[in-house]
């Protein structure tokens, strides 16, 4: 589905993603994990376009994707979510108008359609009640559960998640974490850069060790967690577990 062909980028002189290749299967749900500073979110937004590549290229149903072309990478953002560690939401419109802007301005998808889609999806983050307030009224939770409706809204083939929950207070992340893991179950491919630890345990199937921009071991979370290879994921896993 996204296979990653020795990716590179650079910012200055800093190698922030360094000969990278990764290959995602539909339905894998990857956590990619390791300390700041690793390369993890530069890889996301690479992926989806957000940063260029300096080398390497990335493959999306066994096509390159041609970054430099708008309209290619427009389109892979259709079907290639993005939920940021900051919500990103619109604070001048309400919740209703975040979730159906898109929608109907890209997928042309009717506004009594969208409408009931919103409505279907606020149901099921157990958030219908806020469909005509303000995203600036929400919690931090609340706003990060609209922020994964709004990108579900468009049906993507993927979701990419960068620390969807970092920005979080504590008694926050367990209601984001619950609906992801609920995606989980519904078979969503999805890359999460988290250091959520147990999450990366209980809901990924790839476990994916970054440091210093590259990718240092790939693993099932059993094996990972319980016998890592690699001396840095060691060093790591003994220091956040």
């Amino acid at each position: 589905m996204l296979k990653i062909n020795n990716a590179q980028k650079y910012y200055g002189s800093l190698h922030a993603i360094n000969n990278v290749s990764l290959e995602i299967n539909e339905h894998d749900v990857v956590t990619l994990i390791g300390p700041s500073g690793s390369g993890k979110s530069s890889l996301l937004r690479l992926i989806n376009g957000l940063e260029t590549l300096d080398g390497g290229t990335i493959e999306y149903n066994n096509q390159v994707v041609d970054y430099k072309n708008e309209s290619e990478v427009l389109k892979l953002r259709t079907e290639v979510g993005f939920v940021f560690q900051n919500f990103n939401l619109f604070n001048n419109l309400n919740v209703l108008d975040n979730l159906i802007l898109a929608p109907m301005e890209v997928l042309n998808m009717s506004k009594e359609d969208a409408i009931n889609k919103a409505k279907e999806y606020l149901k099921i983050v157990d958030l219908e009640d806020k469909l005509e307030v303000s995203p600036s009224t929400l919690s931090g939770g609340q706003k990060q559960r609209i922020a994964i409706v709004r990108s579900l809204m468009m049906s993507p083939k993927v979701l990419l998640f960068d620390e969807p929950t970092s920005a979080l207070d504590p008694e926050m992340v367990k209601e984001v974490l619950g609906v992801m893991a609920d995606l989980a179950k519904q078979k969503v491919t999805m890359i999460i850069v988290t250091h959520e630890m147990k999450f990366a345990q209980e809901v990924s199937n790839k476990v994916v060790f970054m440091d210093k921009g590259e990718v240092i071991e790939v693993n099932n979370p059993e094996e990972f967690f319980a016998n890592p290879k690699s001396d840095r994921a060691k060093d790591f896993l003994s220091k956040v577990l």
